[in-house]
């Protein structure tokens, strides 16, 4: 590799690529611009390559401040390639909010086939390979991805939520407390749901057990009377219903996210592949990232 490193022509780099995860739990991955060299790839959350800066390059001094390599060769300053990292982030997404410091999970050496090749002509690639939190929310980011530096750079975003379960008692109290939660939250569903669930519990009840037509009508017969008062009801529900679709389009018609639970026992690649359904179109590097960060988390 030194061999290569000293008598190549080519420009030798040190990528930096992230993992980041949203404040609401989504894993952000990129499809790659359709006018790129490589579209219809997805990418992991950000990446670019890292820069030193020189005041000879005028672009430096002309571009925005996302443009503007936080190293320098000429300084004793110790080389930081979270900065870079975090420059991309905002160039690509524009997050700027991270909850903390980069967390570095490992280092990529790939390159073409070799074999038979001069050393002058081989091509190799490293990337510095990273993950972080953001504060903002899958929909923030999702709302403003096309305004930001280089959103030119990727035709959509996608977002990957994923539970870990250690055991199915854990399993079982998240699927009650997530019931409870939707009940308490969304009690302009719950209310009329739960209503009618106790009409039914009630005539199931009567008559041992024997449901008749007469207690269909006698019991339902006040609630057909009230017809004002349920009709509002519906309305208000299909608004409600409007306004979600609405504010959450890229979730409901665009399929922008996707949610998925992985236990403590599960096969990492199994579970991968069943969630992420286009994974044979991601790259090299993002599907390292997105191994390592399950990895990672079954570890916590």
């Amino acid at each position: 590799m030194n061999q290569y490193l000293s008598q190549s022509f080519n420009t030798h780099t040190l990528a930096v690529s992230a993992n980041i995860v949203t404040s609401d739990g989504y894993l952000l991955i990129a499809k790659r611009s359709s006018g790129s060299i490589d579209s219809n790839t997805y990418y992991c959350s950000v990446n670019g390559q890292s820069e030193f800066y020189d005041e000879n390059v005028q672009f430096y001094q002309n571009s925005v401040y996302e443009d503007l390599p936080t190293m320098h060769f000429d300084k004793n300053n110790r080389i930081d390639f979270s900065h870079e990292m975090s420059r991309e982030a905002i160039a690509e997404l524009g997050i700027y909010h991270l909850k903390d410091q980069w967390n570095i999970i490992g280092l990529s050496y790939l390159s073409i086939n070799n074999n038979n090749r001069p050393i002058k002509k081989r091509r190799m690639h490293f990337n510095l390979l990273m993950e972080n939190q953001t504060d903002q929310t899958f929909k923030d980011i999702y709302d403003k991805k096309d305004s930001q530096t280089e959103s030119f750079e990727h035709d959509d975003l996608l977002g990957f939520k994923t539970e870990i379960f250690r055991s199915r008692a854990q399993l079982s109290r998240f699927y009650i407390k997530k019931s409870v939660g939707w009940i308490l939250n969304q009690q302009i569903y719950s209310v009329p749901l739960l209503t009618a669930l106790l009409i039914l519990l009630y005539l199931f009840g009567q008559n041992n057990s024997k449901i008749f037509l007469s207690d269909w009508q006698n019991l339902l017969q006040p609630f057909i009377q009230d017809s004002i008062t349920w009709l509002v009801i519906s309305i208000l529900i299909v608004f409600h219903i409007i306004k979600v679709w609405m504010g959450n389009y890229y979730l409901i018609f665009k399929k922008n996210s996707y949610k998925g639970i992985l236990k403590k026992d599960d096969n990492i690649f199994s579970h991968i592949y069943k969630e992420h359904k286009n994974f044979s179109q991601y790259n090299v590097v993002a599907r390292m990232l997105i191994v390592l960060h399950y990895r990672n988390m079954l570890k916590k």
